[in-house]
């Protein structure tokens, strides 16, 4: 989260583009919003002369309430620099509601996302740090992917100049998923 903040805040070159965070790291609690909200400031800190729209939701939203973030019309894309999803919902959620989406190209969401449809961001696997080992879920010599600074920095480019394009290939992208991944067609 730190180094997205970090490469939004210094490609900020447009100040009518924001950055939606929505996040919840631990049970939704209030302690857990400070901390991330002081985690933003924090990051921001460095970069006293820029100006720069960053919003926190925080917490549980219902189906209803993410649809209408996805397909909210100021948003415009969904990006995730994520070490690794085991499927990675909201990156299924964003393509079924037509949202670009730019994402780390590499883990279980490659499952539903292609390269022709999506923004991929390069990167490499490397060892995850003992401070993020999680018993049993994440265990030594686990591995996760990085994601390179500068290929982040070049999707935001590329997506800013190219959105209507990126926007008309979610939109197929959408489509396919809506028919190969729904309920009926799992079942």
């Amino acid at each position: 989260l730190q180094n997205l903040i970090k490469w939004f805040v210094e490609e900020n070159y447009d100040q009518d583009v924001g950055l939606v965070i929505k996040t919840s790291i631990k049970n939704n609690c209030v302690v857990d919003r400070e901390y991330t909200l002081d985690l933003i400031k924090s990051c921001v800190s460095n970069y006293s002369d820029r100006v720069c729209k960053i919003y926190l939701l925080h917490g549980y939203l219902n189906d209803e309430e993410m649809n209408g973030l996805y397909t909210h019309p100021k948003i415009k894309a969904f990006v995730s620099a994520t070490h690794g999803e085991g499927y990675g919902r909201p990156l299924a959620e964003a393509t079924c509601c037509d949202l670009p989406v730019i994402a780390s190209g590499w883990s279980g969401h490659m499952d539903f996302l292609n390269d022709k449809e999506s923004l991929f961001i390069n990167g490499f696997l490397k060892e995850v740090p003992k401070s993020a080992l999680w018993p049993p879920i994440v265990v030594e010599p686990s591995k996760w992917f990085n994601v390179q600074e500068s290929d982040v920095i070049r999707k935001f480019r590329l997506f800013h100049k190219k959105e209507k394009l990126i926007t008309k290939k979610a939109k197929r992208l959408g489509k396919k998923n809506r028919r190969e991944k729904s309920l009926k067609a799992m079942t």
